[in-house]
């Protein structure tokens, strides 16, 4: 997802967010605040009704046989915008406020005759049910929130009532006084809430931006100054270009090796060819035509010893079982020329029950390598000796021919291969897949040569040891991890 996108994600997500719940909360503050007011004034009806009970009828102030009306001022109406400003309602005695004439009351007695009312009240309707207790009523198309009350000593019922549309016009005003601030806040919160994710996201933009520059044939790291959150992006991209940086490296020199490798093989294929061609005598031919033959079996070596660690280089975890060690040696031998395996002799020392715990294919490739260098660069009818010594260790030695003493600086360097064994059929790689599936078994070749002509290739195989039930060696040895 893209920067530009991220960003109207969260402006449109978060600001949407904020708009419902502020929405829910006006919703949920308007109810709360009706159901409020309607508390309050059905305590103030139940609470006018009382007074009117013992004020005006029991203290006898009206006569309880005729009817007697409290009638409103028609004065001037009260100057609200006057009491806004000052916060203080003035004293006006032929004021009349505009929510009077939708509070009412009555005093009827039980045979029907009323006694009392306010002008707002009917003259000859009840404004409520003789019901004690609160209650609904619709009076000339208005519909009024009522409580009655009943004097069994006097037989009169207190009537009082309220206007539904004054409760709900007062729910609304208190409702949008608190949800006004909420809803004028609204904007500078969204314009906070943009700022916020711009600035939040200039650092992903910048990231990103240096990303879609970079060129992934040269690029090694990226260097900016990142946010604590943002850093470990920074290391991971940084460990993928490296990572990237070695793939193409090996790559490159794998292309290199190939090219400069085939380059002599088929130049003397060519020439073999030529020569072929031009031959006139069926020795000539025999021997170009030997030659071509030695010369395809050693390219085809090259190109499988180049492919084989080709594919080494991309492994990284290896897949063990349990294995014999003397087994192990066995089939690698099988897998050695036979026109080399006779050329030695073989002495081997590795007793059964010897259990290692290794790559099945890749120890086999490994074993084959060192055993197929031990015969091809041994003196003619020498002895090979393949041992496994008390302590894990696994020895390959051979006794090479005077005057070809191994150069144990370079040996195992890819492609390098004793000027005396210029002849010798190989491509210089043999030791070097044998180091890198050493290494993926966590072990290390060491190569020794004991003058005066000895040379030996020894490892540690603890390392994936797993017993040994050789007797003689003491008791059973069992690898834990």
């Amino acid at each position: 997802m893209k920067p530009e996108r991220i960003r109207r994600f969260l402006l449109w997500g978060i600001g949407g967010t904020i708009v419902v719940l502020m929405a829910v909360v006006g919703v949920a503050t308007y109810f709360s605040t009706q159901h409020e007011v309607d508390e309050l004034f059905d305590a103030e009806l139940a609470q006018y009704a009382r007074l009117i009970n013992r004020l005006l009828v029991e203290a006898n102030t009206v006569s309880l046989g005729e009817q007697f009306v409290i009638p409103l001022p028609d004065g001037v109406a009260l100057d609200e915008e006057a009491s806004k400003s000052t916060g203080t309602v003035p004293f006006m005695a032929d004021a009349v406020h505009k929510y009077e004439r939708k509070i009412a009351f009555q005093v009827w007695r039980s045979d029907g005759t009323m006694l009392l009312r306010s002008e707002s009240a009917p003259a000859q309707q009840p404004v409520a049910s003789k019901v004690s207790g609160f209650g609904s009523m619709v009076v000339a198309d208005n519909r009024w929130t009522t409580f009655a009350l009943f004097n069994a000593r006097l037989d009169v019922w207190v009537l009082t009532a309220q206007r539904n549309d004054v409760r709900d016009e007062l729910s609304l005003y208190l409702a949008l006084g608190q949800s006004g601030p909420l809803a004028l806040s609204l904007i500078p919160m969204l314009l906070l809430v943009w700022w916020v994710v711009r600035r939040g996201m200039a650092s992903i933009a910048t990231l990103s931006s240096t990303l879609g520059a970079i060129d992934p044939a040269h690029a090694r790291t990226v260097t900016l100054d990142l946010p604590e959150e943002l850093r470990p992006v920074q290391v991971a991209v940084n460990r993928l270009l490296e990572a990237q940086h070695q793939y193409i490296s090996r790559e490159k020199r794998f292309i290199a090796d190939v090219s400069h490798e085939l380059r002599t093989p088929l130049s003397i294929l060519a020439v073999h060819s030529k020569n072929l061609d031009q031959a006139r005598q069926r020795s000539d031919v025999d021997t170009a035509a030997r030659a071509i033959r030695m010369g395809v079996r050693r390219l085809s070596y090259l190109v499988s010893q180049l492919m084989e660690l080709e594919k080494l280089e991309q492994v990284q975890k290896i897949h063990t079982s349990s294995h014999d060690l003397a087994v192990l040696v066995q089939e690698s031998l099988a897998q050695v020329s036979p026109g080399l395996l006779e050329r030695v002799d073989w002495a081997l020392d590795i007793p059964a029950g010897i259990i290692v715990r290794v790559d099945h294919g890749l120890f086999l490739v490994a074993l084959r390598n060192v055993l197929d260098n031990a015969c091809k660069y041994a003196a003619d009818q020498s002895t090979v000796t393949v041992r496994f010594m008390s302590g894990g260790l696994f020895e390959v030695s051979n006794i090479v021919v005077p005057g070809h003493e191994p150069d144990l600086q370079r040996i195992g360097e890819r492609f390098f291969r004793h000027p005396a064994h210029a002849a010798t059929e190989g491509s210089g790689l043999g030791l070097t897949l044998l180091a890198r599936i050493f290494h993926l078994h966590q072990l290390s070749p060491c190569y020794r040569f004991i003058p005066p002509d000895r040379f030996m290739v020894q490892t540690d195989l603890s390392p994936v040891l797993e017993r040994v039930t050789r007797q003689g060696l003491g008791p059973d040895m069992l690898k834990t991890d």
